[in-house]
């Protein structure tokens, strides 16, 4: 018990006590595993929310953190990132080439791989993404 072991079982043991102690274990960890995740949510959100997500100093809502979450589902490249949240903000493709240094041609295709990847029809989902 002292390197780390949840329990021991003496021999000779019954099958039932050693299924009912897995299950316990099984269980237990599964609780504990519940309260760990619960904990980081509310300590991530609380840690975002205390950051504005724009410069505007509006807190990131709930939304956000979906699209967020749905981008790195969609496993996008940093540049598809930082294109998908600049449409999220309602910047046409031309304020977004001129914002990255890009044409406007190249946002385009960027913006056709954004909305395969994150199964979206076009800009306003992705500005209407997560908002009920």
């Amino acid at each position: 018990m002292r390197n780390g072991a949840v329990d021991y079982i003496e021999k000779p043991f019954f099958a039932e006590e050693l299924i009912a102690k897995a299950r316990s274990i099984v269980a237990t960890t599964n609780e504990v595993r519940s309260g760990f995740q619960r904990e980081l949510k509310t300590s991530l959100i609380s840690f975002i929310d205390s950051f504005p997500a724009d410069h505007s100093g509006n807190p990131a809502t709930d939304s956000d953190l979906l699209f967020a979450q749905a981008c790195r589902t969609a496993k996008l490249t940093p540049r598809e990132r930082e294109i998908s949240l600049l449409l999220r903000k309602r910047k046409s493709d031309k304020e977004i080439a001129d914002h990255l240094g890009l044409s406007t041609k190249t946002v385009g295709n960027y913006n056709t791989s954004l909305f395969r990847k994150l199964n979206v029809a076009g800009r306003m989902e992705i500005v209407a993404f997560g908002r009920d």
